[in-house]
């Protein structure tokens, strides 16, 4: 066949004369192919140089043109526009022509760049070719292998890009072979390129062996994907490179991926041993000194060395059971015990599962995520759990579009990466990151995405303190998340939002309006997903207990979080901070209840599985001694509670420093118990100290400055500055002015203003307000030891202003209730009584 008789051929001849297709000028030929050519043009219309690809149309050439247009990755030039030509535009041929316009591509050929860079060492040789690899497995993901060119095709502009139109899409029953092809052509030019650098003997014997095992003659000795291959090269790049590269930024591995590497690999005991490899790219050697290094760097290296035992301890186990569980499921599919569904449902777990270990591990490398790294590294996900997962999930969540997957599974790692910054406490980054990913998956227009991306935001503005911020977004995600299906995602946005507008915002009767519609999202995500929806019911157990809790409705709140617990410790792994945490929401639903002995004994147990998971400084501990704290505060255990307290306060000044906003919280409960001691000078000093931290931290008249105002005003009371005190109650109930009138910080600020307005002769305000408050209070709901103080202050009023009659039932109904309180209020009750007594003569 003569060159003018190749297929295209006379379209590039008539045309070419022309100068012109269509909006595009025709600048000249770059290369010619099979039914395709390639030129470079200029774009009149976005007034741009382009690649410009024609190929004659076919269901083929259309398939191919999707899949290129659905790529997107960092190392892959991006296709801009497809289009069409009619036979017109096209050429004189008469057929109709299919067109491709991408980026125009600039650099030198990936070979030229490593000639003339030998000089920079063979590490920066491999990461430019590891790049182009990034870019090659993103293209196999998306049903593409590199056409018949050769690898030096990619161009290095700052970083390597495949250029898309080397790209083509093979059969199924070829892309096997053609991806193994793919792998073996890519180590020859890596080893190439080295050896023409004179390096070969420069790089560690482990680069050369998985190069050699790449270039197998036999594909089934090779790696069973070029994700393995490249990271098994990436586990000795330098300390930064290898965390950001084990992290995946180039790209997750879909399902379909996995199972069709493994059935391609045969799934024999060779391509089974690969999970260590693969998990060792993330947690080998250099990770592991990269991250203690991180540590070391850190203040007080004490506290940074024994959490770098913990953090050490617990990534080495999550990063052997996976290569374990890998193996096992591996060796199952090659026995043939598992298979499709299945085989691919476990495979993607753990993919997950790998992808969100290499997140934390990025995240460690920064010093300041010290504070939650034990925690942050006990959270893992067990790989474990991906074992219990089969093929039948009756979940409904639709996939994306083939088209899309690889953008899709590219977002859904930075949300990974988003929400490991979270869990480290690195709120300001994990919100660029979701930021990063939001936008994008709403282009995507894929709507169980663009869910994940919102509920993470929100949740990261809740950290952080943004409450409308983060309603906001929990609001969208949840209602994405309904409409498409997300059942799992549902239930933890409801609990998410549950918590921001029941707990941070304490609109407890909104968040109770919504407890029927949370509590089916929650059964309905367990009946339709074993695992994701199981715990996220538990989420959402665990969110309206806290809302029952905060309002007051403390029997409902221990059902719930009785819950909560029983199917965390179902689900989690034993000691997970999770089952710590709702254990210690037992305790309280418990001490509200006034089981004392009870919630003394589920708080004590909290507070041991925390010591054993977190070790004996973190900040989860100072929570759970200010609970016993407050415990023994009720019981009038004042050392005790004093002890606790100074525990919390100790821990919280050791790991977060004198100006953190829970230090400040904590110094108001220390002064809060010495004012109860009678030491009101301390007490003075420690609650001044408290303000002046939250004023700093939250701004002068925040809501959270209040309750340090309202100890300080009973300090000052009791130095006889009933003035000075009256003002700083005042100050206090402007700022809780938002609140709901039922909010227990609410209506003991009103109690307390009573008592500093009736020894002063003002009688009928202090009524005014008792008498407003307990409007407001619930018979059923409302603490005893609340409701018993307002009855015995309003019957002080009233007897106060030459009323003892109405005063009477007031004191009876007080003094029952404080013989219910117990011995611990025997002075209230002897109180009350005592003004009984005197209501006689009185009259």
């Amino acid at each position: 066949m003569a060159a003018d008789d190749e297929p295209g051929a006379r379209g590039e001849r008539l045309r070419l004369g022309g100068v012109r297709l269509a909006r595009f000028v025709i600048l000249g030929a770059l290369e010619r192919r099979p039914a395709r050519q390639l030129y470079a043009a200029f774009d009149e219309q976005l007034d741009r140089k382009v690649a410009l690809e024609l190929a004659i149309d076919s269901p083929r050439a259309a398939d191919r043109a999707r899949a290129l247009a659905g790529l997107a990755h960092p190392n892959v030039v991006r296709v801009h526009e497809l289009g069409a030509l009619g036979p017109d535009e096209a050429g004189g041929d008469g057929q109709a022509r299919r067109y491709l316009t991408a980026e125009y591509a600039r650099g030198r050929g990936i070979a030229a760049w490593s000639e003339s860079n030998a000089s920079s060492g063979w590490r920066a040789l491999l990461n430019m070719y590891i790049g182009a690899g990034r870019g090659l497995a993103a293209a196999h993901r998306a049903g593409l292998v590199h056409a018949d060119v050769p690898i030096a095709s990619t161009r290095v502009d700052g970083r390597p890009r495949l250029r898309c139109f080397d790209l083509e899409l093979v059969d199924d029953d070829e892309l096997a072979s053609a991806r193994a092809r793919d792998q073996r052509r890519l180590a020859t030019a890596i080893a190439n390129a080295l050896g023409s650098a004179g390096l070969p003997r420069a790089a560690p014997a482990r680069i050369h062996a998985a190069l050699r095992r790449a270039r197998s003659p036999e594909p089934q000795q090779r790696w069973p994907d070029l994700d393995a291959l490249l990271d098994a090269l990436s586990s000795t790049r330098s300390r930064r490179t290898t965390i950001v590269a084990a992290c995946g930024l180039a790209a997750v591995a879909t399902t379909a991926a996995l199972a069709r590497a493994h059935q391609a690999a045969g799934a024999d005991a060779l391509s089974c041993s690969l999970g260590q490899d693969r998990i060792t790219a993330i947690w080998g050697a250099d990770a592991r000194e990269a991250v203690r290094a991180a540590f070391s760097s850190a203040p007080d290296p004490a506290r940074a060395a024994a959490t770098w035992g913990r953090v050490e301890s617990a990534l080495d186990r999550v990063a052997s059971a996976w290569a374990a569980v890998y193996a096992r499921v591996c060796d199952e599919h090659a026995r043939g015990s598992i298979r499709g569904a299945t085989l691919d449902r476990r495979m993607a777990c753990l993919e997950s599962q790998r992808v969100e270990l290499a997140a934390l591990v990025e995240v460690l490398h920064d010093p300041r995520a010290l504070d939650e790294a034990i925690p942050a590294s006990s959270q893992l996900s067990a790989p474990g759990d991906c074992e219990r997962l089969d093929g039948d999930s009756s979940a409904r969540l639709e996939p994306p579009p083939p088209s899309r997957a690889g953008e899709v599974t590219a977002l859904r790692e930075t949300l990974t990466r988003a929400r490991a910054h979270e869990d480290a406490g690195l709120y300001d980054r994990g919100i660029e990151l979701a930021r990063d990913a939001l936008e994008p998956a709403r282009a995507l227009d894929y709507r169980p995405l663009t869910a994940e991306a919102l509920h993470q935001l929100g949740s990261l503005h809740e950290r952080r303190g943004e409450y409308q911020e983060a309603r906001a977004r929990l609001d969208e995600a949840l209602w994405l998340a309904i409409a498409s299906g997300h059942d799992a995602l549902a239930a933890r946005a409801i609990a998410s939002r549950l918590g921001v507008i029941g707990n941070r915002l304490s609109l407890h009767r909104e968040a109770l309006a919504q407890a029927a519609l949370a509590s089916a999202l929650g059964e309905r995500a367990a009946s339709l997903d074993e695992l994701r929806g199981a715990l996220a019911q538990a989420e959402v157990w665990y969110a309206l207990g806290r809302v029952h809790y905060f309002a007051g409705s403390f029997d409902q709140a221990l059902a719930l979080h009785q819950r909560a617990l029983a199917a965390r410790e179902g689900l989690l792994p034993r000691g997970h901070p999770a089952i710590a945490e709702s254990l210690r929401n037992v305790g309280q639903a418990r001490f509200h209840q006034h089981a004392y002995p009870e919630a003394a004994a589920q708080l004590r147990r909290a507070l041991e599985l925390q010591r054993a998971a977190l070790g004996p400084d973190h900040p989860e501990l100072a929570i759970t001694l200010k609970s016993l704290s407050a415990l023994h505060r009720n019981t009038r255990e004042l050392a005790l509670a004093l002890e606790y307290a100074e525990q919390a306060l100790a821990i919280n000044e050791r790991t977060r420093g004198p100006a953190h906003p829970e230090t400040g919280a904590l110094l108001s409960i220390l002064g809060g118990l010495r004012v109860l001691t009678g030491d009101h000078d301390a007490a003075a000093d420690e609650l001044t100290r408290a303000i002046e931290v939250l004023e700093r931290a939250h701004g002068p008249e925040h809501m959270r400055v209040a309750p340090p105002l309202l100890r300080l005003a009973e300090a000052r009371a009791g130095q006889g500055q009933l003035d000075e005190a009256e003002a700083l109650v005042r100050r206090a109930l402007r700022q809780l002015a938002s609140l709901d009138p039922t909010d227990l910080t609410v209506v003991g600020a009103n109690a307390q203003l009573a008592r500093l307005l009736l020894p002063r002769g003002r009688a009928a305000e202090a009524r005014a307000v008792l008498e407003a408050t307990l409007a407001h209070t619930d018979e059923e709901r409302s603490l005893p030891i609340v409701r018993a103080e307002l009855e015995l202050l309003l019957a002080q009023a009233l007897v106060a202003l030459g009323e003892p009659e109405v005063a009477r039932p007031l004191l009876d109904a007080s003094a029952r209730r404080y013989q219910e309180l117990g011995p611990a209020y025997a002075a209230e009750r002897a109180e009350a009584a005592e003004l009984t007594a005197a209501l006689p003569s009185i009259e």
